[in-house]
């Protein structure tokens, strides 16, 4: 399973993932002052966090069951979205991926694409090679087209551009004679953020 909600390294700390996901941190009652110091983004976030959680959403939309994984997907891209140098926000995303095992909701590949985003968004490439290896290893999960590209750079600046060729050929070898609109599409991705990342001579 994956690595954060399994508490392995990179996690945030906390002696009780109960009492994480029971903090009051979701509790909205005193919602500006439980986070007072945070923008208005993370206030959000942490407001559609809170929806996500079973027995609110329930209530709320007056749904028959849990949430699924397109909700929590949806909301890691968000934090994505928002994520900025020196501003990861891994405590939300922390927080959804404790969220998410309590509720028996196994990690996907958009799951793990919109974390990597969040780390190359907030200059934290090391955990976004991290994340990236996680997903390479995993037995239940391949790597997709927006993963390839979020892993361009970061193999790239760590001296891992043979593997990132084997990413690029693997995925035109899985796909060749069967979809080539989206392997021209993919290409043209990986083509364009190498050159804007000056590694003209690579994207050749």
């Amino acid at each position: 399973f994956d690595a954060a909600a399994a508490g392995r390294p990179f996690l945030s700390s906390c002696d009780n993932e109960s009492e994480m996901l029971d903090s009051n941190l979701f509790n909205f009652t005193n919602f500006n002052n439980t986070l007072d110091g945070t923008t208005s983004s993370e206030k959000y976030l942490y407001k559609g966090l809170n929806l996500l959680r079973g027995d609110a959403a329930r209530k709320k939309f007056a749904l028959e069951g849990d949430p699924d994984i397109y909700s929590f997907n949806s909301l890691l891209t968000a934090v994505a979205k928002c994520a900025k140098p020196g501003c990861n926000l891994l405590s939300i995303t922390d927080r959804c991926l404790l969220t998410m095992k309590k509720q028996g909701i196994e990690c996907d590949t958009l799951t793990y694409n919109a974390r990597i985003q969040a780390a190359i968004a907030a200059n934290e490439e090391d955990r976004a090679i991290q994340l990236i290896d996680e997903l390479l290893a995993s037995p239940k999960l391949d790597a997709d087209r927006y993963t390839i590209n979020l892993a361009l750079v970061p193999f790239v600046n760590s001296g891992r551009k043979g593997q990132m060729l084997t990413l690029m050929r693997d995925f035109y070898e899985m796909n060749a004679g069967k979809n080539n609109r989206i392997i021209l599409s993919a290409f043209e991705a990986f083509l364009n953020t190498l050159v804007k990342n000056d590694e003209v001579e690579l994207a050749r």
